[in-house]
């Protein structure tokens, strides 16, 4: 028995249309039936980069809680803002050496 079809109405490219048809007709199939194969797998494939992204999403999860777990329970903490200076100041002597050549 067939899953019951809904009438969708679609505008295509004139060389979308001319391609189907052709494909369509060296397959001995309908442009319809062929655009539902193309539309399923394309619903899969979305799937399929969904899953992707959620388990890699839990992968991150999951090395967070390890690394949490491993410096037992504490937060790393940073002052971003002596992070930020000390790499300015790092590119600041890299690109000073860079046009002046070391003076040490």
């Amino acid at each position: 028995m067939s899953k019951a079809k809904y009438r969708a109405q679609i505008l295509l490219e004139q060389e979308q249309h001319t391609a189907l048809a052709e494909i369509a007709h060296r397959q001995n199939r309908s442009i319809s039936e062929l655009t539902r194969e193309i539309v399923a797998q394309y619903i899969t494939q979305q799937d399929e980069n969904l899953r992707q992204r959620l388990d890699v999403i839990e992968q991150i999860k999951q090395h967070r809680a390890e690394m949490l777990a491993r410096r037992g329970g504490r937060h790393i903490e940073i002052d971003i803002t002596a992070l930020i200076e000390a790499a300015r100041e790092e590119r600041s002597n890299e690109l000073f050496t860079n046009i002046f050549g070391d003076r040490s």
